[in-house]
């Protein structure tokens, strides 16, 4: 799919891949945190604590600046976690295959949407049959949830922030391209194994 058919249709694209190492404070005390699911618009947290306002100070290194929190959640909440992850896996198939542009669309739509999590499973099933029910049982059973934790989303408007995503963002592009060299290499060896075993 095009990039100008992602713009159109999604903000900015959040990213996974990392997460970034940050403190909070809370009350008069500095906390460490890791920011999830992040782009240059804001990120989540997970933390024990249940925070009762909705501005709140980070900071990296020297680099300080604000957030808002817009949505927070318990950690053991299932449900929203599930559907945390049936979006994630929707957006990750709509951006894999060349679709046409109003299913893209009606797709993105569906993602935005809150709740619909039998609707959701239905499309992804049909995008990706390997994602099935019980595979989405398994991988949620595989999660760690903590029911002590609070998971919170942080809306950000700072510059520091987004000169701590675009260094994030080459520094990590660094490590994806070894990781792919060293990928290619690996099949690369694979290949050349299979040959020898059956000549």
């Amino acid at each position: 799919m095009p990039d100008k058919n992602k713009i159109s249709l999604r903000r900015k694209n959040r990213h996974s891949h990392i997460f970034i190492t940050l403190n909070i404070k809370i009350g008069f005390q500095w906390k460490p945190i890791k920011a999830l699911d992040w782009n240059e618009s804001g990120f989540n947290f997970i933390i024990e604590d249940e925070i009762p306002y909705s501005n709140i100070l980070f900071k990296k290194g020297q680099a300080k600046f604000a957030g808002e929190v817009i949505w927070s959640r318990r950690s053991d909440d299932r449900e929203f976690n599930l559907e945390m992850m049936l979006n994630t896996f929707l957006y990750k198939e709509i951006n894999r295959r060349d679709g046409d542009k109003n299913t893209f669309a009606r797709i993105v739509k569906l993602i935005r949407t809150e709740g619909m999590i039998d609707e959701k499973k239905k499309i992804l099933a049909a995008l990706n049959p390997d994602i099935h029910e019980t595979e989405i049982n398994r991988r949620m059973s595989g999660q760690k949830q903590d029911s002590s934790a609070y998971r919170y989303g942080v809306r950000v408007s700072a510059q520091e922030w987004a000169d701590i995503v675009k260094y994030a963002l080459e520094a990590s592009s660094v490590v994806d391209a070894i990781d792919k060299v060293g990928r290619g290499i690996s099949r690369l060896a694979d290949t050349m194994d299979q040959e020898d075993s059956s000549s």
